[in-house]
């Protein structure tokens, strides 16, 4: 049908050609310099502080002027229907387990990324890439679990315990700031 081997080698090899794909040369990105480390890392704390920062005030001032300060004195405003304050003590359960589970494993995460370093550098600081990433993943947990809080307590129509959670959740994260003599930088 074909004719000779010869035919059929070649339409195996045509076939196999448009098969397989072809490698694609990928340009590797220029490695970060330390300065354009600390920059990008200041700009993603600050990103990072500013969002769960303004939900915190919204939403607990929010809640606060409905209520008053009346949650202080114990008698604080109860929330909508028993439904919205189970999902809304749900929500705030799982920002608890988020940030009591994911805490500590991205700060092992984090240590492994810094110590991530060739041995002749035994001393040297941090390489840009490796500290943006790991302290990245710290800003991004601690982001996470205080937003996790305040929806549940805006759910839940009550400051405590989700205002508690989130508001220790922005303080780490305000105490979490870019460190120059990590990178090298004065």
């Amino acid at each position: 049908m074909y004719g000779s081997k010869a035919d059929l080698l070649d339409l195996y090899q045509t076939e196999r050609n448009m098969t397989t794909p072809s490698p694609v040369s990928q340009k590797k990105p220029a490695p970060l310099s330390p300065d354009e480390a600390y920059s990008a890392a200041r700009q993603s704390w600050a990103s990072s502080l500013v969002i769960a920062g303004i939900g915190l005030v919204l939403i607990m001032g929010i809640l606060l002027k409905r209520d008053g300060w009346a949650w202080a004195a114990g008698a604080a405003g109860e929330p909508i229907n028993d439904s919205s304050s189970m999902v809304g003590g749900l929500m705030v359960g799982v920002a608890v387990a988020w940030l009591a589970l994911l805490g500590p494993i991205v700060l092992v995460l984090r240590s492994y990324c810094f110590f991530r370093l060739p041995e002749e550098r035994g001393g040297r600081p941090v390489e840009p890439g490796s500290y943006l990433k790991g302290m990245a993943s710290v800003w991004g947990v601690l982001t996470v679990g205080a937003m996790l809080a305040l929806i549940g307590a805006a759910i839940e129509g009550q400051v405590m315990p989700g205002g508690l959670v989130a508001l220790v959740a922005v303080m780490v994260l305000g105490m979490v700031q870019p460190n120059k003599r990590a990178l090298g930088l004065s």
